[in-house]
């Protein structure tokens, strides 16, 4: 019912007509992977959930800079001293991911981005990585008001002793889409792309 998410792809005039042609079999449906996150704290049970567009980890407004270290499939990639790290499926570079600089991945990509939150060093920059790698966040030092956020929907306090495991889930949702719109013509519509400039 929104305007701007890239989920919203049908306006609200065409709702009842969408409704039909789904009803009648009219409409495509496309595949969206969701990624599986798995929180693990010692002497606590391990905390698992899938999401459709994103794992964040940030902080509040008056903590200080977090030291965040990733590791992908066991190898250490970086230490990443910044506001936040955003991890993001296809479906989710169009949301968070891209007001943090990171870049949009067309949806039927079988990948992640992995993107800072406006990071200390200059070249620490989002890195895409293959659907199927394995990663794992940990706050490296302790600060106040650490969140990991599950799709803007979920919040979990976060400490040095918790590490975030992100995977593929293999529980995709299907999404039904106006067989008469392209993905780029949404794009044209949510971005601006194309206009004439006044």
């Amino acid at each position: 019912m929104g305007t701007l998410g890239f989920l919203t792809e049908h306006p609200v005039e065409n709702l009842l007509p969408m409704l039909h042609a789904t009803l009648d079999g009219k409409v495509k449906t496309v595949r969206r992977e969701r990624l599986k996150v798995t929180v693990e704290t010692p002497g606590d049970k391990a905390v698992t959930h899938c999401v459709l567009n994103d794992v964040v980890v940030n902080k509040s407004a008056l903590a200080r800079i977090l030291v965040l270290s990733v590791h992908v499939n066991g190898e250490f990639v970086s230490r990443f001293k910044a506001d936040g790290l955003i991890i993001a499926t296809p479906t989710g570079s169009t949301a968070y991911n891209l007001s943090a600089g990171g870049p949009i991945l067309y949806p039927n990509l079988d990948a992640v981005v992995v993107t800072p939150i406006c990071p200390l060093g200059l070249t620490n920059r989002p890195i895409v990585l293959p659907l199927d790698a394995h990663v794992e966040v940990r706050l490296e030092r302790h600060s106040e008001e650490v969140w990991l956020t599950l799709d803007g929907q979920q919040g979990f306090p976060l400490s040095t002793d918790d590490l975030v495991r992100i995977e593929h889930c293999h529980d995709p949702v299907y999404l039904i889409t106006d067989p008469d719109r392209t993905y780029f013509q949404i794009l044209h519509r949510k971005l601006k792309w194309g206009e004439r400039g006044e």
